[in-house]
């Protein structure tokens, strides 16, 4: 059975100018057709890793 959707709202930088809000999402299935180097640049997008944001796994 396949899980729903979630996701998780974090605050950078809370109270400040620079503030940033960015919204995180699990069990979120991207289907992708691409050459190689671009499938690499998605697999290797792991900005806000410790915060728990930024992995992608290959589920073939």
């Amino acid at each position: 059975m396949k899980q729903p959707f979630k996701s998780r709202l974090i605050t950078i930088k809370y109270g400040k100018p620079e503030e940033t809000k960015i919204r995180g999402w699990l069990n979120l299935g991207l289907k992708i057709t691409a050459e190689k180097r671009f499938e690499e640049v998605l697999l290797n997008t792991g900005g806000y890793n410790a915060q728990g944001m930024g992995f992608v796994e290959v589920v073939k």
